[in-house]
This record gives C-alpha cells, sequence and structure tokens, in this order.
C-alpha cells in the first residue's frame, strides 16, 4: 500500500502549485464524488473538503432546495391522497404535513444552518412557516367542520318527540 498523502490544488491565475496541509484541521464541507470512472493518469479522489466559503453556501442552499423539492411533492401527494379519499377523513394527513416540515426543519436547515447565509436560512424559514400555517388552517376547518357536524346531529335529536 502506497503512502497515505493529503495535498491541496491551489489555482492562481499564473502557476498552479500542490502544496500540503494538514487535513484534519481544515474545516469546511466533506463532498463525495457521484459515479467515479477512473481515467488512465489521473489522480483517484475518495472526498474532497471545499473550503470556500461562498461556493459553500451555494452547494448548501442547492442541496437544501433540492431537498426541499422532494418535501414539497411529498405534501402533493398527501394533500391529493386526502381529496381523494371518500371517508370523512380525520385530518390526519395534516398532522403528517406538520410533522414532515418539522422534521426538515429540525435534520435540514438545522444541521446546515452555519453554512447558510442568514437570508438563505430566513427564506427556508418562511417556506416552511408558509406550509405550516397552510396545514394548521387545515386542521382547524376540519375540527370546525367536524364540529358543525355535531351539533346539526344533536339539534336534530332535540327537536324529535
Amino acid at each position: 500500500m502506497g503512502k497515505d498523502i493529503r495535498y491541496l490544488v491551489v489555482k492562481k491565475k499564473d502557476s498552479k502549485e500542490v502544496t500540503y496541509f494538514e487535513y484534519e484541521k481544515l474545516s469546511g464541507v466533506n463532498i463525495k464524488p457521484k459515479n467515479a470512472k477512473p481515467f488512465q493518469e489521473c489522480i483517484k479522489v475518495n472526498r474532497m473538503i471545499v473550503i470556500n466559503p461562498t461556493l459553500i453556501s451555494k452547494m448548501t442552499e442547492k442541496k437544501i432546495q433540492k431537498l426541499f423539492i422532494g418535501l414539497l411533492k411529498n405534501i402533493t401527494k398527501l394533500y391529493k391522497f386526502e381529496l381523494n379519499d371518500d371517508d370523512e377523513g380525520s385530518g390526519t394527513v395534516y398532522f403528517e404535513v406538520l410533522n414532515q416540515t418539522e422534521r426538515f426543519r429540525r435534520e435540514v436547515l438545522n444541521k446546515n444552518r452555519k453554512h447558510l447565509t442568514e437570508e438563505q436560512a430566513h427564506l427556508f424559514d418562511k417556506k416552511l412557516d408558509i406550509i405550516e400555517s397552510q396545514a394548521k388552517t387545515r386542521i382547524q376547518l376540519k375540527y370546525l367542520e367536524a364540529y358543525t357536524k355535531q351539533e346539526i346531529v344533536e339539534e336534530k335529536r332535540t327537536r324529535s318527540r
């Protein structure tokens, strides 16, 4: 086996130089390459650390945006299921939407918040707040409908002889 050596490749305008850094002390985002197709006479990369803050911010925003779109697709599937459901649903779909948005906020946003700018984090928080408020209003409407139906049934019982 070869010696485990770690390098940082720095590209400057006029010259390209390779310098040695202590790999464990670098703070940044770890990236593993996808679909590693080996080329002849190339360096094999197993893991990479990005240390440029603007690049980290952009990469993190794209990653969160992709996960957010997946969350929206899942939520629309749940809403379609609720609309296609023939029985009077108990509103569990809306509680599931609330759970998924809270999980997204905890796992994805809080984990990656240090890599996002304040504006980006605020924007994602706003989007999640909108989804949560929609689900909460739908839950309230569901309970209001159930309450009015119960009142109508009780009113019919009291009027009968």
